[in-house]
């Protein structure tokens, strides 16, 4: 095995190595089922997981190098946790579930309960049990939320104007399972494996896109008002707002999500299959075998969550889990990755000899902690650091200490973690 120290400089866009989709380096928690993933920005990347019977939020503002747990709260009677998250302006996000509503006003880095800012009117519709399932806004005019109340599931259907802070419940026959704001009129939504939607009077009335093309829909996603993509069956694409369909069998028994980040690039999924298009979807490529599933089994993952940042980085998850790519999930084509690398926007790739020292430097003096954190959260090296008049801090490490995989190397003082490098084992 090899080792690459990656000095974060700029911001982290791409990591060379066999397997193009690595698990994501979450500090301190054990593995996660993920039931959501959210781009609230370029930078920051919000998922939502389940541990037990603990809800788990857990965000990245290295562009999905690091996640750090923001948000825990125990579920009841284990729940489903986080189902949709949605960015209702630029600083502002809702994340919803079973029996869960929680806001934050800083771009995920903290999170609470969403009551205090709800009317009595929508308070009292909510009631004791709800389900919300899914959610969308477009550009700070609107949001609109979709789901069910009570044990005999009535659907509920939420608008919120942000600039007013007005709430309206609209009545609604059906329960959506996902949603996309592409205008300030246009909202697509669809019920899980079953039919899609199409408003255009934001959310009020919806009607029903021809059931012939899309066959079990699964995920929808619109880059605007006209050009779509629905995951199901099919892979299906509309160019005028889903008047006409084309179908593709993408995956052999059905996808359940895709991404696109503009009109040639995107993703698809299932529960044993990955493929990414750069043409729109007319060809697609079989990403399946550079997924890194270690330590799991081969076979055990599932990319039920799609999220993308742009054509390089992109995210999936479900059970066990949460994998990234920088480079878009294409495979290397060399076996030997050694060597002086540099790549755009800041990230450098050090010579690997099989003993190599780690220099970290911090931003003063001070005694702290010298860690290095695995992939699930465990602490796999520790060195005390007294007082000292040296902002470096240096230690050797060899092949022999390290399984494959990425590693996060910390130094914490009084003050927190004040300076972090990624380590990559081969």
């Amino acid at each position: 095995m090899r080792l690459a120290l990656l000095a974060v400089v700029g911001v982290l866009c791409q990591i060379t190595t066999m397997a193009q989709w690595q698990r994501a380096v979450i500090v301190r928690p054990q593995y996660l089922d993920i039931t959501e993933i959210h781009v609230a920005n370029p930078t920051a990347v919000v998922v939502g997981g389940l541990r037990n019977d603990t809800l788990v939020i857990a965000r990245s503002s290295d562009r999905g190098a690091t996640f750090t747990i923001v948000y825990e709260a125990l579920t009841f009677g284990g729940g489903s946790g986080i189902l949709t998250m949605t960015s209702v302006n630029d600083s502002v996000l809702f994340a919803c579930g079973e029996r869960v509503f929680v806001v934050s006003s800083d771009t995920g880095k903290s999170w609470s309960d969403a009551a205090p800012l709800l009317p009595d009117s929508i308070l009292s519709r909510l009631g004791t049990y709800y389900n919300l399932t899914s959610s969308a806004s477009y550009r700070g005019q609107y949001t609109v939320i979709s789901g069910y109340v009570g044990g005999n599931f009535k659907p509920i259907y939420l608008r919120y104007y942000p600039h007013t802070g007005t709430w309206q419940v609209i009545e609604s026959l059906a329960i959506y399972d996902g949603m996309t704001a592409v205008s300030d009129r246009v909202v697509y939504a669809h019920i899980w494996d079953s039919e899609a939607y199409k408003s255009v009077d934001t959310g009020s009335t919806y009607s029903r896109i021809s059931r012939d093309p899309l066959y079990n829909v699964y995920d929808i996603s619109f880059s605007d008002s006209i050009v779509g993509r629905v995951a199901g069956w099919w892979f299906s694409s509309t160019t005028d707002g889903g008047a006409t369909w084309n179908n593709k069998q993408v995956c052999r028994h059905g996808c359940s999500s895709v991404v696109f980040v503009d009109t040639l690039n995107g993703w698809i999924g299932s529960s044993q299959a990955l493929f990414r298009t750069t043409d729109g979807g007319l060809t697609w490529q079989d990403q399946t075998k550079f997924i890194d599933t270690r330590p799991l089994p081969s076979n055990y993952w599932d990319a039920k969550h799609l999220a993308a940042i742009d054509s390089n980085i992109a995210f999936f998850g479900g059970r066990e889990g949460l994998w990234v790519t920088f480079n878009g999930g294409v495979g290397t084509t060399s076996a030997d990755p050694s060597g002086d690398r540099s790549h755009p926007n800041g990230l450098q790739l050090s010579p690997n000899p099989a003993i190599d020292d780690i220099t970290i430097t911090t931003p003063t003096a001070s005694a702290g902690r010298l860690l290095i954190v695995d992939q699930a959260g465990r602490t796999v090296y520790e060195r005390v650091v007294a007082s000292t008049s040296s902002i470096d801090h240096t230690l050797r490490v060899s092949t022999d200490q390290f399984q494959r995989g990425v590693y996060l190397v910390l130094f914490q003082s009084a003050d927190g973690v004040v300076a972090e490098k990624l380590l990559v084992s081969w």
